[in-house]
């Protein structure tokens, strides 16, 4: 969930719709991939591994909201390196059909998962189901941190960023302008079409699954699964101190083996990304980790 200048956010936007409509239509229906989830369709983004076979399979989530690409640029990157990448895009998000809000990341999740584990997809897009990674970046790194904690068919995490719903509530509760402004970005999303929802709704919404966005409530699971966990010393939006240190020393008193890389940079990693992906593929390719 990020604090963004709402006439950057919308120059953004403009250029992606742009971007979409001229030049990647076709590769991206290529590309795209149809998941149903419930009575709708939601839609991922697959970028091939460069390898024959099959090849180890990351699922990687967008932060709030997102759209339907890349994330960070990852997605290309270590496609081109022998992993198998899908980026999700959400109900109610981009091209993605349905309404976002309440559980609907968290059922989104499971039924990507659903599919991604029958034969057909195994077979039409090499997934490697022995080895399973569920990573994402901001409100995807705290979305992926719950669902690949709780569910055995993940079998590692990575967590960019990764959104902490207690710090994120509390800061609502103790910052009244916080709060406010951040219900102003949420209206601006929905004015602006990026995502239909109930703008006024999503802090509550999130407050009823707290539980879900609070990885150090549920560290011990977490402990039980690799993680490789990223963070940015000037990121303002998910901090080191509020969001991410909380859960990282509470997986550490579990004694789990997680792997903490810190880049002197902000929420979007620039200037890092190059080094950002190199530590994901190391992590993956090598089965590095961390000895305790």
């Amino acid at each position: 969930m990020r604090n963004s200048n709402f006439v950057t956010r919308a120059i953004c936007f403009l250029t992606f719709i742009l971007t979409f409509s001229l030049c990647g239509h076709a590769q991206d229906e290529v590309d795209r991939v149809k998941i149903p989830s419930g009575d709708h369709f939601i839609y991922a983004k697959h970028y091939k591994a460069n390898t024959e076979g099959h090849a180890p399979t990351l699922l990687l989530l967008h932060g709030f909201p997102g759209d339907f690409g890349d994330v960070l640029g990852l997605g290309e990157k270590l496609s081109g390196e022998g992993i198998n990448v899908f980026t999700l895009t959400l109900s109610g998000i981009s091209i993605s059909e349905g309404v976002y809000g309440g559980s609907s990341p968290i059922d989104d999740l499971h039924h990507a998962l659903d599919f991604f584990f029958t034969p057909s997809a195994i077979q039409s897009f090499n997934v490697d189901t022995s080895d399973f990674i569920l990573g994402g970046w901001s409100f995807g790194g705290g979305l992926s941190m719950y669902i690949g904690a709780h569910d055995d068919r993940v079998s590692r995490i990575i967590s960019i960023a990764g959104f902490n719903g207690d710090a994120f509530l509390t800061q609502c509760d103790e910052q009244e302008d916080f709060k406010k402004f951040m219900e102003a970005v949420f209206v601006s999303y929905k004015m602006r079409g990026i995502i239909n929802f109930k703008p006024m709704s999503a802090i509550d919404d999130l407050r009823a699954h707290q539980d879900k966005f609070t990885p150090v409530a549920f560290a011990d699971k977490l402990a039980s699964k690799p993680m490789l966990l990223f963070g940015g010393t000037d990121d303002p939006e998910v901090s080191l101190t509020r969001h991410i240190l909380p859960y990282y020393n509470a997986i550490r008193k579990k004694r789990g083996d997680i792997i903490f890389h810190v880049y002197q940079t902000g929420h979007r990693f620039h200037g890092y990304r190059e080094a950002l992906s190199l530590a994901i593929y190391d992590w993956v390719i090598n089965n590095d980790s961390n000895d305790n």
